[in-house]
Parts: structure tokens; C-alpha cells; sequence
């Protein structure tokens, strides 16, 4: 299957970018509150380590998000 198909993989009737979108959106967001946490509140039973370790993961699934957007427009 070619690259600029595997977006298109549908997956419960939405292509496979989609879902990866949501996935991205979700990470973010729990980037944003591990820091908010453990910088504002104080809380912090997870540590910046974990924060960092999920900024790699973020960064992964972003690359595979764009990578497989412009795979899409540019086969």
C-alpha cells in the first residue's frame, strides 16, 4: 500500500489521519496538563522526566500526522 493510501485507511468509518489528529490533539493536551501540574499547582506525581518522554512521543506522532497530510497532497 502506498504511503499517500495509508491516510486514507479508513478505521469505525474515519480515515486514519483523522484518528491520528485526535491522538496528537489528546497528547498535547496532556502535555499541557502534566506542566500546568507541576509548575502552577505544585502536584507533581509525575515527574518533568515523564513531561520530556511524552514531548519525544509528541514530536513522533506529529512527524507521522504531517508526514502521511503531505503524502496525501504530494504522492
Amino acid at each position: 500500500m502506498p504511503l499517500s493510501m495509508l491516510g486514507y485507511a479508513m478505521i469505525l468509518d474515519k480515515p486514519l489521519i483523522v484518528w491520528i489528529g485526535i491522538l496528537l490533539l489528546l497528547l498535547i493536551s496532556l502535555q499541557v496538563l502534566i506542566a500546568f501540574l507541576n509548575l502552577r499547582m505544585g502536584i507533581d506525581r509525575l515527574p518533568m522526566g515523564v513531561h520530556r518522554k511524552l514531548g519525544y512521543v509528541l514530536y513522533a506522532v506529529a512527524l507521522l500526522h504531517a508526514t502521511l497530510g503531505l503524502a496525501l497532497y504530494f504522492p
